[in-house]
């Protein structure tokens, strides 16, 4: 593995444990960015730049620095169901086809990881995953089911359901512009300030698997899904409150992200 924080073609790494909030700005100013609806923001971690993209009337920008276990950043986001993230490699904001893009039958096998925590009960999460989407323009993720319909291709592992329970999302539209959903519950279930290494891994010919704190997952070994030959991919993490009694925002806090080739 490269040193922390190191930039090099097709890999990426940050470790939030480590790095003190950064101011997040907006495209469309590079001023720092004030709350609003669909708002594509960018900040830099270690001087790496980083997608920020939110939806819904966020007052909660800023990512809060955890000075205390878990650490890292809490995401920020409202306790209101429309209140989402979606946080990439650069894919968006750089004017040019993203250097962490990555294509399926061209690429060697590559992969994207990322360790997330949690400040409170997982069930004020909707969602909080991290995978694969085609590089097509930023659409709005704002429910577990937005993650089958909002992408044509694409693929996630982590929490998409206020129980807590991991699972593999996948969705692929043919010819025949079909969807294929996979929900693989596994018996990993995060409870409050439970912190957990999720990876996403994809072979030079597309075949996607699974790892859950450095290990392959038994029961998500078993569901087949291969993304389309050249499909070009990029890393997303996609993070989403929950509306309702009870529900807070910035419950998610992100530890670790890193992508690369395999």
């Amino acid at each position: 593995m490269a040193a922390p924080y190191a930039v090099r073609r097709k890999y990426f790494y940050a470790d939030f444990t480590e790095t003190p909030g950064t101011p997040v700005f907006a495209t469309t100013t590079n001023a720092i960015a004030t709350a609003a609806d669909n708002q594509v923001d960018y900040t830099y971690v270690n001087g790496q730049l980083m997608d920020w993209i939110q939806t819904g009337a966020n007052s909660a920008l800023v990512p809060l620095v955890q000075t205390a276990a878990p650490f890292g950043w809490a995401m920020p986001l409202d306790a209101d169901s429309v209140d989402s993230l979606e946080i990439g490699c650069g894919a968006l904001v750089s004017g040019n086809t993203p250097y962490m893009s990555f294509t399926v039958g061209t690429d060697p096998a590559f992969f994207v990881r990322a360790r997330l925590s949690f400040l409170g009960n997982v069930d004020n999460v909707a969602v909080a995953t991290v995978g694969f989407r085609d590089s097509a323009s930023q659409v709005d993720v704002t429910s577990a089911a937005d993650l089958l319909t909002s992408y044509t291709h694409s693929a996630y592992l982590g929490v998409s359901s206020n129980a807590g329970v991991i699972k593999s999302d996948t969705q692929k539209s043919g010819t025949t512009a079909s969807t294929t959903a996979t929900f693989a519950a596994t018996t990993v279930a995060l409870t409050a300030v439970t912190g957990v290494d999720l990876k996403l891994l994809v072979s030079a010919a597309g075949v996607v698997t699974y790892q859950i704190d450095g290990a392959a997952d038994v029961l998500l070994g078993g569901t087949a899904y291969t993304f389309t030959d050249a499909q070009v991919l990029v890393p997303a993490i996609h993070i989403v409150s929950r509306d309702g009694t009870g529900a807070q925002g910035s419950q998610c806090v992100i530890q670790e992200f890193e992508c690369g080739l395999q």
